[in-house]
């Protein structure tokens, strides 16, 4: 995509739609896990970055109403 800064590389990501982003992000902390920043919204809806125990990331984004 062009929506990116060209200091970001390429790359795959894992998405898991969540009915409460701010819920998953505290279950993945509960859980051993991490997330890399305060979940954020965006026009696809509000997600959030994290990490799980073994260090693999993913997104966790609980998807926009439509209107």
């Amino acid at each position: 995509t062009d929506m990116l800064p060209d200091s970001i590389p390429n790359h795959w990501g894992i998405y898991f739609t969540v009915e409460d982003c701010d819920a998953a992000v505290a279950a993945v902390t509960d859980g051993g896990g991490s997330v890399m920043g305060d979940p954020f919204d965006s026009p696809v809806g509000r997600m959030a970055v994290c990490r799980d125990p073994q260090d693999a990331s993913f997104f966790a984004i609980q998807l926009a109403e439509e209107a």
